[in-house]
């Protein structure tokens, strides 16, 4: 090994440590390249894979995938490096919004006999893919062999199976394994795992009507995410900060997310732009509905093009629900919508809910029936306020 690749990774991992993600990104691709044209593979991986995780870390997806693409040729597909690189370039293409092909890399490497946490990593990876992907069933099946990988394996199993728990409409159950894990998370002190936690919590806050403690987490998520040196990941956290502010019945500031949709445009972030998207067009359907119609037609589109049902669901019904389209078309979108949330009960039962509303306008017999079958399901999941809606509905309905 050369002093010249030594030193390069010496100060690449000195900027590491002072979160200076971008001049660690492209001095370990300096040694990368230095190490591939001495013809040793092994260094030259090794720095291939820093460079893309510190290109990840300052948020520029494109740049990762390009020096983790570089990382990945110079593996064998059956050997551990293959299966390192693997879930680190999945990672990177998720966020350029393309899942799918992340989802296909993944299952084309070799796991068998991994050592330490790698499984653990490879696994946790996987798995939010596919629940992106709207393969809850499939998730399922990744989530036991998460379990079965050991200690370093429990927690991340832990978070996906309260997501799970979450997506299934138990969020009695998953607010209680969040705060609980949360707990935990706050006691180790990792600023990043303690807003992946606060992120989970404020949405099974956000359905179950607690709104106030909805928005607070969202905003130690933003500061968190902010304080690890995650600016993209803040931003999804003030996307749900919006939402919870609108569902208090206060309306945010309207630029509050241009920031973040410039960012997001300008790094290839792909699905945070999406998520933005929904959350100013929601912000913005009262006073601006022509612009809330832009945002949240693009959101839907955008998703439609990435394969992310979910979020072609949720852009789907937030048109449906607040723009006042034509009847035809708010059936059309609820239609979309359903299809694509069948995966998140919530939001399918909101979307039950907004069919029941429309069904009224022309066929109130089966407007009463639609609402009528709402009322159990929400009362199990706790979601009061959709509750409360939905009783008015079949009380007016007769």
């Amino acid at each position: 090994m050369t002093a010249d690749y030594s030193h390069m990774m010496t100060a690449a991992q000195a900027s590491t440590a002072s979160r200076d993600w971008g001049e660690a990104a492209q001095t370990f691709a300096a040694a990368a390249q230095l190490a591939l044209n001495e013809g040793r593979a092994q260094p030259a991986w090794r720095a291939w894979l820093s460079a893309g995780e510190c290109w990840r870390r300052d948020d520029r997806p494109t740049e990762a995938e390009l020096c983790l693409r570089r990382a990945l040729e110079l593996t064998e597909p059956s050997g551990t490096a293959a299966a390192a690189t693997a879930p680190k370039l999945a990672a990177v293409l998720a966020d350029l919004g393309l899942a799918e092909l992340a989802d296909d890399l993944l299952e084309s490497i070799s796991t068998e006999q991994l050592p330490g946490s790698m499984p653990a990593a490879f696994l946790d990876t996987r798995i939010g893919i596919l629940i992106s992907l709207g393969r809850k069933e499939a998730a399922r099946i990744q989530l036991q062999a998460l379990s079965s990988t050991g200690p370093s394996g429990l927690l991340a199993a832990d978070y996906r199976r309260t997501l799970l728990y979450l997506l299934d409409g138990d969020l009695a159950r998953a607010r209680q394994c969040s705060r609980k894990q949360l707990s935990a998370l706050q006691r180790d002190g990792d600023p990043a795992a303690v807003a992946s936690g606060l992120m989970v919590l404020a949405q099974c806050e956000l359905y179950l009507g607690a709104e106030r403690e909805a928005l607070a987490r969202y905003q130690a998520a933003a500061n968190a995410w902010r304080e690890a040196g995650r600016e993209a990941l803040a931003w999804h956290a003030e996307a749900g900060a919006v939402r919870a502010t609108l569902a208090l019945g206060v309306h945010p500031l309207p630029g509050l997310l241009d920031a973040g949709i410039t960012f997001a445009k300008e790094r290839d972030l792909v699905v945070l732009g999406i998520r933005l998207r929904i959350a100013r067009g929601i912000a913005l359907a009262e006073h601006a509905p022509g612009r809330a119609y832009l945002d949240l037609q693009q959101a839907m589109e955008d998703a439609m093009a990435a394969g992310l049902p979910l979020l072609v669901g949720q852009a789907a019904y937030e048109r449906a629900v607040r723009l006042e389209p034509s009847e035809t078309e708010q059936q059309h979108l609820l239609d979309t919508a359903s299809m694509a949330l069948v995966s998140h009960v919530p939001l399918a039962a909101r979307v039950a809910l907004a069919r029941a509303r429309l069904l009224a306008r022309f066929d109130p017999a089966q407007a009463r029936s639609v609402a009528r079958a709402c009322v159990p399901l929400l009362e199990r999941m706790g979601m009061s306020r959709d509750l409360v809606a939905a009783k008015v509905l079949v009380r007016h309905l007769g």
